[in-house]
């Protein structure tokens, strides 16, 4: 799935807080992160799964590496907008290993 607009509102919630908290989100247990962004567990696991990665681990593992992409590109970390996530699932998904 490359479309940010085809994830559920609470599936969105998770991946908001997950990408506006990225250097805290990787010091945080699935479970820190849904009770943070106020979904389930099953919620994130399922966001993982439709952006197509095996599990939330998978997940997180390409977000630390874009973050490593991203600093080095030189990407406004605080810009949030609809064509920086399409970007942001772009690459998660180039990525993905």
């Amino acid at each position: 799935m490359e479309d940010y607009s085809l994830l559920s509102d609470k599936e969105r919630e998770a991946l908001d807080f997950i990408l506006k908290h990225k250097k805290e989100v990787a010091y945080m247990s699935m479970r820190e992160v849904a009770g943070q962004s106020h979904v389930s567990t099953a919620t994130i696991n399922r966001m993982a799964h439709k952006l197509g990665y095996m599990n939330y681990v998978e997940f997180k593992r390409s977000l630390d590496s874009l973050e490593i992409i991203s600093c080095l590109n030189g990407l406004e970390e605080d810009y949030y907008g609809d064509s920086y996530m399409r970007w942001l699932l772009f690459y998660m998904k180039l990525i993905k290993f």
